[in-house]
């Protein structure tokens, strides 16, 4: 099985279901199965203040829930590091090529993304929004089909598409 690597957060938020697309500057030329691998690196950091909101939203009430340190004024977390965590089928890949957001106050309600393979045209809202990067000339990998495992495999990861024997 084909394997991706996701940091976290971004990839417990696969494995709940809460992000359905995947983003990346580049095109696998690929469609199947796919194990979603955890990342080592820890991308909590790099969220703004609202995607960590909608995040610890997201993940609330499942496995990968965010607790608030009262003490500290931050967040506590354990999501597991160098595991895959879930399956899903990468049913679609779509070249973002022209964006049109609504008006709106801060994160946009909406966006309409068109895609390069014929007019497929497909919306992206709410949360969706702030856990990819929707760039034009970026990539949008459609997940479905997710299953999060019951429990995490710990292997290496690796940069792009990479075979996983754990299937």
């Amino acid at each position: 099985m084909k394997a991706l690597t996701v940091m976290q957060p971004w990839a417990a938020l696969i494995a709940v279901g809460a992000k359905r697309f995947e983003t990346r500057s580049w095109d696998a030329h690929y469609r199947g199965p796919l194990a979603i691998h955890a990342g080592k690196k820890d991308g909590t950091g790099l969220l703004s203040n609202e995607e960590l909101s909608a995040a610890v939203k997201a993940l609330k009430g499942t496995r990968y829930e965010v607790a608030h340190d009262r003490l500290g004024g931050g967040f506590d977390y354990d999501f597991p590091y160098g595991a895959v965590i879930a399956t899903a089928v990468l049913v679609d890949r779509l070249r973002v090529e022209n964006v049109w957001v609504s008006p709106g106050d801060g994160v946009p309600a909406f966006m309409d993304v068109f895609a390069c393979r014929g007019n497929k045209r497909f919306r992206i809202s709410g949360d969706e929004l702030l856990f990819g990067d929707f760039s034009r000339g970026r990539f949008a990998w459609e997940l479905e089909d997710v299953k999060v495992l019951d429990e995490p495999v710990f292997v290496r990861g690796r940069v792009g598409l990479w075979d996983w024997e754990g299937a």
